[in-house]
């Protein structure tokens, strides 16, 4: 009986000492790491190449994730720049997608070049079973205007037009002028069904919006959205 007490702790202390060795080892081996990330010798310049490189990153990661989203519509959808998007059913993980929510059927577009041709969006009135609203952005993805009932449509549907900077043309009558401060814009717009309504009349509701060409206003051209719905869409950077 002693003798297998003695060994079951003669057991123990070889267990303790191996997890003492190890600890000591990772203890030095981080501490070596973290001055050589870190350093203690690494000067203040070093130091704010490090955070100016970092801040950088973060500070066009907007810019690039709204520049990915056209690039996935080619790319995982068949699709072109300017295609609009419009789910039939909430996205879900296979739309790799910042921001977006999984209850509602968006509708979204790419990256609207508009230096030489304004974008118009005519945006469609709320109903008893449906409201729509989201935002417009710039290139950023820093909101030039909201639209829906929170926009100036007032939930009354209506036309936006969008203006490139320092833009000289003729502005017509009967829009809803908004001025981005970039040469691109992007829209994501979410149906929500009311009380009365459901997710399919959601997504019916979104493709009412019809999304052209100022210089096109006169005869807009049908509209040819693309369900991502059930598809691997990834537009994250």
């Amino acid at each position: 009986m002693k003798n297998k007490q003695e060994c079951s702790f003669g057991k123990v202390l070889f267990i303790l000492g191996i997890f003492f060795i190890v600890a000591i080892g990772a203890f030095y081996l981080g501490a070596m790491c973290y001055e050589t990330a870190y350093g203690y010798g690494n000067d203040i310049e070093y130091e704010i190449k490090v955070q100016r490189a970092t801040q950088a990153a973060i500070w066009t990661l907007t810019a690039v994730a709204a520049q990915d989203i056209p690039w996935a519509i080619q790319r995982d959808l068949g699709g072109k720049p300017d295609q609009v998007v419009a789910l039939t059913e909430p996205m879900s993980s296979q739309h790799g997608f910042l921001t977006a929510n999984d209850v509602t059927p968006y509708n979204t577009g790419g990256l609207f070049y508009i230096k030489d041709d304004p974008l118009v969006i005519d945006f469609p009135a709320a109903t008893e079973k449906v409201n729509m609203f989201g935002s417009i952005v710039n290139a950023w993805q820093v909101p030039i205007a909201d639209v829906g009932a929170k926009g100036a449509d007032r939930g009354e549907g209506g036309k936006y037009l969008i203006l490139p900077p320092d833009y000289k043309g003729d502005i017509p009558k009967g829009y809803l002028i908004i001025q981005s401060d970039t040469n691109r814009v992007h829209y994501a717009f979410r149906p929500v069904a009311t009380p009365l309504g459901t997710t399919e009349e959601a997504a019916q509701h979104s493709r009412k919006l019809k999304v052209y060409r100022l210089s096109q206003a006169d005869n807009p051209p049908e509209m040819d959205f693309i369900d991502a719905t059930g598809k691997d869409w990834f537009t994250q950077p």
